[in-house]
């Protein structure tokens, strides 16, 4: 049930392909980085669009008899990165319980972005350890590379997980809240 390559391409020619995700590869059972993905990650890459990585766990009854928890871990990308090196990546739910593997392959690259949704979310996360993620992110100097989202969750409680961090200034609140998705998802250079 793979899209064609060609049909993609053409899309994007088109511009009426923006970015590519939410890669749910997991849910298949394949890592972020089978051979199956790299046509897709090829023209990602050539055309200069954002593929958004789905890290992490899953809810309750997915669906998804294929899903493996340890498919989620976000190093499965460093074979990827190494092949497509200019591609614009940003790892979904900050890899979830999986955040300190995040940590270390965007230190290793800079095109690597992380949002924060699912894991801003009280109602699946707990507030005591979104607030040691945020930490272990803003410690490690990421705060230019984090993005809000919400995954669908009630998106006034997420905002007001996001503003109760007291270990974010109000310039970073806002950097997380949209200047670093403007730059991110900005123009295809």
């Amino acid at each position: 049930d793979w899209p064609s390559v060609k049909w993609v391409e053409q899309q994007l020619v088109e511009g009426k392909i923006d970015y590519f995700g939410e890669i749910l590869s997991q849910y298949y059972g394949i890592s972020s980085s089978d051979s199956l993905l790299f046509p897709y990650y090829a023209l990602a890459q050539k055309y200069h669009i954002p593929v958004g990585i789905h890290t992490g766990g899953a809810g309750p009854n997915h669906g998804s008899p294929k899903f493996k928890m340890e498919l989620g871990n976000p190093l499965l990308l460093k074979q990827t990165l190494s092949k497509f090196p200019a591609l614009k990546v940003w790892i979904m739910h900050s890899g979830d319980q999986f955040y300190k593997e995040t940590i270390v392959l965007m230190r290793t690259n800079k095109k690597v972005y992380s949002d924060i949704s699912v894991i801003s979310n009280p109602d699946i996360v707990p507030p005591s350890q979104f607030t040691i993620i945020m930490k272990a992110f803003i410690e490690a100097g990421f705060e230019d590379r984090l993005l809000f989202g919400t995954d669908n969750g009630d998106i006034k409680k997420v905002i007001a997980s996001v503003e109760a961090l007291e270990i974010l200034s109000e310039p970073q609140k806002e950097k997380i809240f949209y200047r670093n998705a403007e730059r991110f998802f900005a123009s295809r250079k």
